[in-house]
């Protein structure tokens, strides 16, 4: 009945009846069962032997009874037949159809070659549903209608039906990309369906692909010896060997623990150590120049990594096609030269500050140095930050205008006519810095401040031959943004009118514009949020100004607040100010006469300098009645009258 039932319906599940011979003679070719002994009793027999006395007749038992049993045997039958198909198929499956990635010598990396690949049908049985996909290595490039694009995670290729003994091959136009020497892995995978079963069945092929040249050159160029607190310039040279462009192309150096950045030409397409790299020619060398100061322990290796390879800016993956690192050692100057600013070797300067520059030498030799030159020159990159004029050195320094450069030497400073072993001191100068930068253009941005300073001897002691035995040291100071927050209180604004009488009458309701006003000079702020508190006698009154601004209130906190994500450099300079306003109103009653009324109380702005990375936080005083800020408006329109 229903047990019948269930299992014809599994067997059709499993295989159509006309894959029941293909299955059965798969699984004989695959195993061999013993064969019955013909003298084995039968457990059916035609004449049934007389029961014996002492025991109880099979087919004596009620059929009802035996009934279940007949029912559990029959499932157990075919759950064995179903594990056994799926066995014996399952461990044979793949002899239907083969897939072959044909053989890639070693290629050049970006070299355009072609993959073959053939699918045959190797059983007696047309294969439907038949898919191919190619995987290939990351970053690989794929021609399709003499076009080249990425080439996707995979592949996907729709086959027609293959027939007994039918074979296809596709041939796919690629570039593979990575270092030299990599084994490239390339997979083929074939999915089919025999049209006598209804499951799908693959087989795969992989095989590596080997790299054995990369067409790309890079070298760097910088001393192998440098000493503590040393500028260094490193140049890497770079060159494509090959007519075709490289994907996402882009240089990376990495370096060492003790190394200051300052410059680079050209300037890095992400942070300081990521240059992305197009319209590379054939043949063309180009260079990437980095400034740095290098700091260490005497006899120190350091280590410089630069690479050519493939940067996504979506994913930030960085994958190296060439590479080349270069070691330095660090060796203590014979004359060594350090220089602080205010106390410290890097951080960030406010305009308006008094810098205070401190120069620490020392004789290191055994041997007295004579006629020493100390030289220092200051920057700045731009906003007439630095006030030349202000210039003070001290220990007889002079200032040369025309150059920008104070001078130390025998002439004006006695202690360096002889510097005798193990001699030290430390010279110092001052400046002044411009409260308020020049921003006349977008150039006027993201200022520095630097300090560069040498140290030098007329003669050379024995063992120095050869060899420079004064020093460089090159200091670089970020130059903080000045930032403007003004609030203030209005009537007769354009931006929100107002209504109610002046000067505020008690038991009469007057209305305010209170306005925020924000200004950056050279660097871009973010994270920008403006915020004050309404006191329990003044009101909101859902205006807000201009239209969109984004001023929002919180009734429960009674707290006003206004978020913006950027504001860029020169805002309220030589851009439009940040302005928002909103609306507040006071009823005042007889206690408040003859005074003003606070409007809006605990006012703060916060950002972060975008180019220093420092929190900028300011506060301004609370807002009343009293409208300091309009030019119409006397004393007497700002205090409660009866």
């Amino acid at each position: 009945g229903m047990d019948e039932k269930r299992i014809e319906e599994l067997e059709k599940e499993l295989y159509t009846k006309e894959g029941e011979d293909a299955l059965a003679k798969r699984v004989r070719a695959r195993v061999t069962l013993p064969t019955p002994e013909k003298n084995l009793p039968s457990a059916w027999t035609t004449k049934r032997p007389p029961p014996r006395e002492d025991s109880l007749s099979f087919m004596a038992l009620n059929p009802r009874r035996i009934m279940p049993f007949i029912v559990i045997g029959t499932l157990i039958s075919l759950l064995a037949g179903v594990a056994l198909f799926v066995f014996f198929y399952l461990g044979i499956r793949g002899r239907e159809a083969e897939v072959m990635l044909g053989e890639i010598r070693g290629t050049q990396a970006g070299e355009l070659i072609t993959l073959p690949v053939t699918v045959r049908n190797i059983s007696r049985t047309r294969l439907t549903n038949a898919e191919l996909t190619i995987v290939l290595p990351p970053g690989s490039l794929v021609v399709e209608e003499g076009k080249e694009k990425s080439a996707p995670p995979r592949l996907l290729t729709h086959l027609d039906d293959l027939l007994p003994g039918e074979a296809r091959s596709v041939e796919i136009p690629v570039r593979l990309f990575g270092r030299e020497g990599e084994a490239l892995e390339v997979q083929a995978v074939f999915l089919y369906r025999p049209e006598n079963f209804k499951a799908l069945f693959s087989v795969k092929s992989v095989e590596k692909v080997m790299l054995e040249r990369v067409p790309l050159a890079l070298a760097a160029d910088f001393p192998d010896t440098l000493s503590n607190g040393q500028e260094v310039a490193m140049t890497f040279r770079y060159r494509s060997e090959t007519p075709f462009a490289f994907p996402d192309f882009a240089f990376r150096v990495v370096y060492p623990p003790g190394f200051t950045f300052v410059s680079a030409e050209p300037h890095a397409s992400v942070d300081t150590d990521i240059w992305r790299l197009q319209d590379v020619s054939e043949g063309e060398e180009r260079t990437i120049t980095v400034r740095g100061t290098i700091h260490g322990n005497e006899g120190e290796i350091q280590a410089v990594q630069a690479a050519l390879g493939a940067f996504n800016p979506v994913t930030k993956e960085w994958r190296p096609y060439r590479e080349v690192a270069r070691e330095f050692k660090i060796a203590a100057s014979p004359l060594s030269l350090a220089a602080r600013v205010n106390d410290v070797r890097e951080g960030a300067v406010t305009p308006g500050d008094r810098l205070r520059v401190s120069l620490n030498y020392k004789n290191n030799t055994a041997s007295p140095l004579r006629n020493v030159t100390v030289r220092s020159t200051l920057e700045d990159s731009g906003g007439g930050v630095l006030l030349s004029e202000t210039i003070a050195p001290t220990n007889g320094g002079l200032y040369d205008e025309t150059r920008r450069v104070i001078i130390w030497g025998p002439a004006n400073f006695s202690a360096f006519r002889e510097l005798a072993p193990g001699d030290e001191g430390e010279l110092i100068f001052t400046v002044r810095t411009r409260e308020t930068p020049l921003v006349r253009s977008d150039r006027d941005a993201n200022l520095t401040l630097r300090v560069r300073v040498e140290i030098s001897a007329a003669n050379i002691p024995e063992g120095f031959a050869g060899r420079a035995i004064g020093s460089e040291d090159t200091l670089t100071f970020k130059v903080r943004s000045v930032v403007r927050f003004r609030a203030s209180t209005s009537y007769r604004s354009d931006i929100i009118p107002n209504k109610g009488p002046l000067p505020p009458k008690v038991g009469v309701k007057t209305t305010y514009a209170l306005i925020w006003d924000a200004r950056t000079f050279t660097n871009d702020i973010k994270d920008v949020v403006i915020a004050g508190f309404l006191p329990e006698n003044a009101t909101w009154e859902s205006k807000t100004a201009p239209s969109g601004v984004g001023i929002q209130y919180d009734e429960a906190s009674r707290k006003i607040s206004w978020t913006v994500a950027e504001v860029k450099a020169g805002t309220g300079v030589r851009l439009p100010a940040l302005v928002g306003a909103f609306q507040v109103a006071v009823t005042p009653s007889s206690i408040d006469v003859s005074r003003p009324i606070e409007l809006l109380r605990d006012i703060t702005f916060t950002a972060t300098d975008v180019f220093t990375g420092e929190r900028v936080e300011l506060k301004a005083p609370t807002l009343t009645t009293e409208l300091r800020d309009e030019a119409l408006s006397s004393q007497k329109e700002w205090f409660v009258v009866k």
